[in-house]
């Protein structure tokens, strides 16, 4: 994975031009030109040796194995290193663009290549990057022209035609079919290898030509200049219909022609570029041809690379980071066994007699596991050591254990001393072995040397008998191929484990032996808790004493050991990640799934500007596979028969999640979010996490209605208090849980990728950032008026919807004086116009969500977190007006308006409004539950044998699948966040009218968890793992949804009541205050991120 960018062979030669200045002696002068121009000569060729391998593979020809191996040394090894039960790590899906009857399309040669610099985002400053812009250059060249009218051109198709016949079709053994196949073949192979021959000749000659004694390195780059005036006088060339794939007989055939059309370069270009990241890449047709299918695989090598590189934060293993964590503490967080009644109790007064009885045993049990080599054993070396000082002197020593919890910790220390005395001899690697293993000795003079020191101690105590020496021989070759089986035994353990071609030696297996050994002392500290907590939970570890259910996960920033480092260092290191079963047999690696979905994502989202290559159509679609083993529990016969590791020290992969998630009658708020987190990835994870932590705040404003309807309270301001503090609580509570959550799933928001838009345009400027030159810019006073711009717009479309209000209004007032003879159907118009007024909302919604997205295009945001945070915003605002347009109308504008109303504040018509738009919303929500669970029914499981036939086929059949991500703007989290964000927002501002809508809405929360996780299950395409969920915007929102609820409840409290108007100023004011003060006390309370999760 190695580029040329500091070791360029130019800079040395220029080193050696200025040296040669320097030099007065005509000899030295000599040879130093002499040596000069070999190295000149050889770089040339080799500059000229990978333009020419760049050509190769940009115009579909096979490379042999020399051309490889020198890919191979430029970029690593990129070849085949997966395994027969490993799914591709990403797909993409290109069209076949020699697909279908219709005509091919034309791009001029400069705006096709300035489109690849633009589609691929190169780095200048590399050489071979350099070299293969060339090589872009001399196949745009090369591609077939768009019109093909000329005399030469029609030979050129008819030899084309011959040649197809001649490939595919199986001629007559005849002179004339003879000539016609070979004239045709030979000539156009012949024209292929002039103009690949021509281009290479010229890069050499301009190489030759501007690479003299004394040229400097700006004097070299220019023989890679891009020649623009030839470019521009070329013809268009074809950007589909070139001839790569040809259909005959319902079959598609590769046909003997290079790439000849501009989408087929695309595709290849990206090909060339994923193997420099260190993928395989696997190419095929669907079965209509319509698409072509390339499926991406990552050696382990390359992962670590781009982890570093993309700066992922990694699980770290907690055994090595902190196993004193599990051992019993004190309500200081200090451990038991430095409790100094153990070291000191002539200090302490009142000691029981049964703590006296065990005190030496307990203190014997202490001395003999020796925590201080526990730690040199995991390699925690370096932790306070004060945490080894017995006897130490302690502050706030007063509280005593009881005699209940001595005796605990008696159990807990003896379970404790017996598994790891038993486990510290199992884990050694005996002295016969380690010299087998290192090839100190062979097994035969081990032998010998064994047994003649048995006979030296045998003949010195007994005399032998005459039989002895007759059973020698037998025994000798049984012994012999009993030392060679245990030594090849822990050789292949390590080497299926890490996948290792060659042999280690005994360093490296110690390596792993001390990961076995500190995973199983975890697993000890663990079982003799439970051990002593038989009976009773009398002893606490640090997560039971800060509440928390498991260990944190703790993550850090992926680095690679130094190249510098041993190879037994370099182990060492990476032994402090955590590991994970790769595939369905026993391979090792540092990255789970997910992990590895990641980097894949980053890392072609950060080498090509994927949104652009799908509206030019050179790509469909992007995406990664649903893994039938972890998702449903689906393994391939032979998984049973596979011996498993009795000493685990990696994480199973995960196995059925989808059994594991399922409805809880009792409690269906409760849901396994690690299994979310690990699979789908932390944005999904987060997103249920919401719909759980606020469905029960729901449920708690439903028990709250429930005891207002059954205590039937005069007045509605007890209710009211109660209801809005507990919806101002959960709020407040909401962003530190959401931190917890974070801590405890490994979630970092420094992982945050906040990507450069690619709608924004401008003047082309030098960037600041990379120097890049030409890249569109907007200065700040533009971006302001566009803001300003697009605001007025937005307002100037809100008020466009007044029209609806006041047409609503006219139509209510019909109504009324129609309804108003008959009293059976009172208040039957508010109903009716609740109806319409949804419908319209809905229908007028649906445009007016194409003017904001085209509102955020004209704003020309930089990122895309801007442009998402600026859409959600607006459509948020968009929709809250909208949807409480009429309410807030009559609950604040009835005297102004001077509404039929008027006399009770509207209470009775904002109550039917809103009861009407509850039920609209819950029928329409179940209805679109309904029929989704109607078509995940339909949909067949398709179940994969691991076969390359059967994989293409369950790639096809993934892609067909819809996608979980809409556009830029949206993709299903977000948009089911926007809708709950408003459905609470309203539900919040007059609930209150009926407490019967938040049971309403608590089931409809409680069905969507489980409707959009079976949607994630068997409905959408695999979601790429990204954290970026819930986002700033959406705690923000929250935060207005209290504050603008708690004006309007105020409000509705002070009419609710018979007061006077100065009267009910104060009840308002009061009121005001009141919940204020309450939502800042409860800020403060959870403004704090808990002491245990502070760095």
């Amino acid at each position: 994975m190695d580029t040329i960018s500091e070791d360029t062979p130019s800079q040395s030669y220029i080193k050696d031009a200025s040296m040669q200045e320097k030099t007065d002696n005509p000899q030295n002068f000599e040879k130093l030109e002499a040596c000069y121009l070999k190295r000149k000569v050889k770089a040339i060729q080799n500059i000229c040796e990978k333009y020419s391998i760049f050509l190769y593979f940009l115009l579909g020809i096979d490379l042999n194995k020399h051309q490889i191996d020198i890919l191979q040394q430029m970029w690593g090894n990129f070849s085949m290193e997966t395994q027969e039960t490993q799914l591709p790590d990403a797909i993409i899906k290109f069209p076949n663009p020699d697909y279908g009857q219709s005509s091919s399309h034309s791009i001029s040669v400069t705006e096709g290549f300035e489109l690849v610099k633009t589609l691929v985002k190169f780095n200048k400053g590399s050489m071979e990057e350099k070299i293969l812009l060339k090589a872009c250059e001399g196949v745009l060249q090369i591609l077939d022209d768009s019109k093909e009218n000329s005399k030469h051109n029609r030979k050129k198709l008819f030899r084309q035609k011959v040649r197809r016949e001649n490939q595919f079709i199986q001629f007559e053994n005849t002179e004339e079919s003879k000539r016609l196949e070979t004239s045709a073949t030979i000539n156009e192979m012949d024209e292929k290898e002039k103009l690949k021959d021509q281009l290479v000749l010229k890069l050499s000659n301009k190489l030759t030509g501007s690479w003299q004694f004394d040229s400097d390195q700006n004097q070299i780059n220019e023989a890679f200049e891009i020649d623009y005036k030839l470019l521009k006088f070329l013809p268009n060339k074809k950007v589909n219909k070139g001839g790569y794939l040809v259909k005959y007989e319902n079959e598609w055939h590769r046909t003997k022609r290079d790439t000849k059309d501009f989408s087929t370069l695309v595709r290849n270009l990206i090909c060339l570029i994923l193997c420099r990241q260190g993928y395989f890449t696997q190419q095929f047709l669907s079965k209509n041809g319509k698409y072509i299918f390339c499926s991406l695989f990552a050696t382990e090598e390359s992962l670590k690379i781009q982890a570093e590189s993309q700066g992922l934060f990694k699980l770290l293993n907690i055994q090595f980071i902190d196993l004193y964590s599990f051992e019993p503490l004190d309500k200081s967080y200090r451990p038991l066994r430095l409790n100094n009644r153990l070291w000191k109790p002539q200090n302490y007064k009142n000691l029981s007699s049964m703590f006296l009885y065990f005190r030496p045993i307990l203190v014997e049990l202490i001395q003999e596991i020796d925590f201080k080599r526990i730690a040199r054993e995991v390699n925690q070396s370096g932790i306070n050591q004060k945490l080894f000082n017995y006897g130490f002197e302690m502050y706030d020593d007063q509280d005593c254990p009881s005699d209940q919890e001595w005796a605990a910790y008696y159990f807990f220390l003896t379970h404790l001393h017996q598994q790891i005395t038993a486990t510290r001899s199992s884990f050694k690697i005996h002295n016969d072995i380690a010299a087998l293993i290192n090839k100190q000795i062979t097994p035969l003079e081990l032998y010998l040397r064994r047994v003649q020191s048995e006979n030296w101690v045998k003949a010195k105590n007994t005399k032998q008998s005459n039989t002895y020496y007759q059973d020698l021989e037998d025994i000798k070759n049984k012994k012999i191929e009993q030392l060679k089986k245990d030594a090849s035994g822990v050789i292949e353990e390590y080497k299926n484990i890490f996948n290792l071609t060659t042999a280690p030696y005994t360093k490296l297996i110690k390596v792993l032996k001390k990961e076995q050994l500190a995973k199983k002392y975890l697993e000890i500290f663990k079982e003799s808790l439970k051990v002593a907590n038989n009976e009773k939970k009398y002893l606490k570890c640090l997560w039971d004493l800060v509440y928390l259910d498991q260990p944190l996960n703790m993550k850090t920033k992926y680095s690679n050991p130094q190249p510098d480092r041993s190879l037994h260092h370099k182990h060492c290191q990476l032994m402090c990640w955590k590991k994970y079963q790769l595939n369905q047999g026993e391979k090792v690696t540092i990255f789970q799934s997910s992990e590895r979905l990641r980097l894949a994502y980053l890392n072609i989202y950060q080498n090509f500007n994927i949104s652009l290559l799908t509206q030019k159509g050179l790509i469909k679609q992007l995406f990664c596979l649903h893994d039938n083993f972890e998702l449903y529990g689906i393994y391939y016969s032979s998984y049973e028969n596979l011996s498993r590791n009795r000493e685990q020290f990696y994480q199973e992969k995960l196995f059925d999640i989808a059994t594991q998630l399922k409805f809880h009658l009792l409690n269906p708020m409760k849901m396994k979010f690690d299994l979310l987190c690990q699979y789908f990835g932390e944005s999904v994870g987060t997103y249920f996490y919401f719909l759980c932590f606020f469905s029960q705040m729901l449920l708690y404003q439903n028990c709250l209605g429930l005891l207002y309807y059954l205590i039937q309270i005069p007045s509605k301001i007890i209710y009211l208090v109660f209801q809005l503090q507990i919806t101002s609580l959960y709020t407040s509570k909401w962003e530190q849980q959401l931190k917890i959550f974070n801590q405890s799933f490994g979630i970092n928001s420094q992982e945050d990728i906040d990507t450069t838009s690619n709608k924004q345009i401008g003047e082309p400027k030098r960037s600041l950032i990379n120097d890049q030159m030409n890249v569109p810019s907007i200065n700040e006073l533009d971006q302001i008026f566009r803001e300003c711009v697009s605001m007025l717009i937005f307002i100037l479309l809100q008020l466009l919807y007044s029209v609806i209000f006041i047409a609503l209004y006219f139509l209510c007032a019909w109504f009324q004086s129609l309804f108003k003879q008959t009293t059976a159907i009172n208040n039957s118009e508010i109903i009716i116009i609740a109806i319409l007024h949804l419908g319209l909302n809905k229908l007028y919604t649906f445009h007016a969500q194409k003017t904001i997205q085209q509102l955020v295009d004209f704003e020309q945001q930089r990122t895309i977190q801007a442009v998402k945070l600026s859409y959600n915003l607006k459509l948020y605002s968009f929709s809250i007006i909208q949807q409480l347009g009429p309410l807030l109308i009559l609950r604040f504008f009835n005297h102004s308006f001077q509404l039929v109303c008027q006399s009770d504040s509207c209470e009775q018509y904002i109550g039917y409004y809103f009861l009407t738009y509850i039920i609209i919303k819950s029928v329409e929500k179940l209805c679109v539950f309904l029929f989704n669970f109607y078509s995940l029914r339909r949909q067949p499981l398709f179940i994969y044998k691991f076969q390359q036939h059967d994989i293409n086929e369950y790639i096809e059949v993934q892609s067909k699948k819809p996608s979980n991500i809409k556009d830029q703007y949206f993709n299903c989290i977000e948009e089911n966040l926007q809708q709950n964000m408003v459905e609470l927002t309203i539900l919040t501002y007059f609930a209150y009218i009926y407490p019967i809508t938040y049971f309403m809405q608590w089931l409809l929360f409680v069905v969507q968890i489980y409707a959009d996780k079976a949607q994630y299950l068997y409905y959408y395409q695999r979601p790429w793992p990204q954290i970026d969920c819930f986002v700033k915007v959406w705690n923000n929102i929250l935060q207005y949804i209290i504050l603008s609820s708690v004006i309007i409840t105020s409000y509705g409290l002070s009419n609710s009541l018979v007061f006077q108007d100065k009267s009910q100023i104060f009840v308002f004011v009061s009121f005001m205050l009141l919940s204020y003060t309450m939502n800042f006390v409860y800020q403060v309370w959870y403004s704090e991120t808990p002491s245990y999760l502070q760095k």
